[in-house]
């Protein structure tokens, strides 16, 4: 009974992954991702509303695993697939998708940082700053780190490109935020605050 069994198969698959992945066995851990995403891929065709994002979830676990061991043209392969699955979601249903969608899009601007592709990089981390802005400024509890990673992630991009002024103005806007989740949560974000305290000072 395929049609009843699959979706339930691909996340099992998708599962052990996880469990190999965090284990350190990376080739078991590249087979069962790549086994949910081949049985994604044929749900999608019969029903692309429903596993879509199921499939787009496989891409990007698929990614992070290849840029952790090294393989970086299949790593940009897998993010770019996520995130043209995640355009369309967040194209229509933009309060459920588009926080995925800037999660694709600072996943390949580090990708392209670290293979220093900067103009793509810089492009791609403005894009998920725009949209995390936009999300923080309707649920600042639930996307405000998000966006204070963003700021960081721009910072450190700028710095890199020697572009200090640029980098000085995005390590203030996530130290501002930090500043204010760590008087709220201390545990949680004061490591990040004195990591971007941190930046600014090198940069100084």
């Amino acid at each position: 009974n395929p049609s009843a069994y699959q979706p339930d198969l691909a996340a099992a698959c998708n599962n052990l992954g996880i469990l190999y992945y965090g284990n350190n066995r990376v080739d078991k851990a590249e087979q069962e991702f790549l086994r949910a995403k081949k049985i994604l891929k044929q749900l999608v065709e019969e029903h692309p509303s429903v596993y879509q994002p199921n499939l787009a979830m496989s891409c990007n676990n698929l990614g992070n695993l290849y840029v952790d061991t090294n393989r970086m043209d299949k790593a940009e392969q897998e993010y770019l697939r996520a995130k043209e699955i995640r355009e369309q979601l967040a194209a229509e249903h933009p309060s459920a998708y588009q926080p995925d969608l800037a999660d694709s899009c600072n996943n390949l601007g580090a990708l392209y940082k670290n293979t220093n592709r900067m103009d793509k990089a810089e492009r791609e981390f403005l894009r998920a700053k725009e949209i995390r802005e936009r999300l923080a400024a309707e649920h600042p509890s639930t996307y405000q780190p998000d966006l204070a990673m963003s700021y960081n992630n721009l910072g450190n991009l700028y710095y890199k490109n020697n572009c200090m002024d640029k980098a000085e103005q995005e390590y203030l806007r996530a130290e501002e935020i930090y500043e204010r989740l760590a008087v709220e949560n201390p545990s949680a974000y004061q490591p990040d605050l004195a990591s971007t305290c941190n930046n600014l000072g090198v940069l100084y």
